[in-house]
């Protein structure tokens, strides 16, 4: 029995996927849904190699992208609190910053089932498959049942059979 599941979210086709089954699951067992929303600051401020001067306006460009993940993690839990309301599925939203790997397992202990996007939840450290560092973490890891989702594109490709996740 499911009494509470996570899925995380980032904005990707595959996180979005994650979420529509989440909230069909969610629809039927009448578990409530954590949508998490992760946003990867660790890789926002990362360090680089740069001339003499230009850390000034390093930290300028970083404060602007942080502001831009910012807004785009806001308008896809907003998206996703839409969503929950229309399936009439119990919900809460969490945003977190830093590592994903993390922000799921500060979460997960109060879920019966996680839920995640295949491709979701990439961050640039050394990923060299499509199946992203935190998801692959997850399913060696965790003690919780994970659910992975592939993305809508990928399935609805011609000469794929189409199964569906929940009938």
């Amino acid at each position: 029995m499911i009494r509470r599941m996570v899925v995380a979210l980032d904005g990707s086709p595959s996180s979005n996927a994650a979420a529509a089954v989440a909230l069909r699951l969610a629809s039927k067992t009448k578990a409530p849904v954590i949508g998490l929303g992760v946003v990867d600051a660790e890789w926002l401020h990362r360090p680089d190699a740069m001339p003499v001067g230009v850390l000034s306006y390093r930290h300028a460009l970083d404060l602007k992208a942080m502001r831009s993940v910012e807004l785009r993690m806001k308008a896809v839990m907003n998206d996703f609190v839409t969503r929950a309301r229309q399936a009439g599925v119990e919900h809460m939203t969490v945003t977190a910053k830093g590592d994903a790997r993390e922000a799921i397992d500060s979460v997960a202990h109060s879920c019966d089932l996680i839920v995640l996007g295949k491709t979701s939840l990439h961050s640039a450290k050394g990923e060299f498959t499509n199946v992203s560092l935190a998801v692959e973490h997850e399913l060696r890891t965790c003690m919780r049942p994970v659910l992975v989702v592939p993305d809508l594109q990928r399935v609805a490709e011609p000469g794929r059979a189409r199964v569906p996740i929940l009938a």
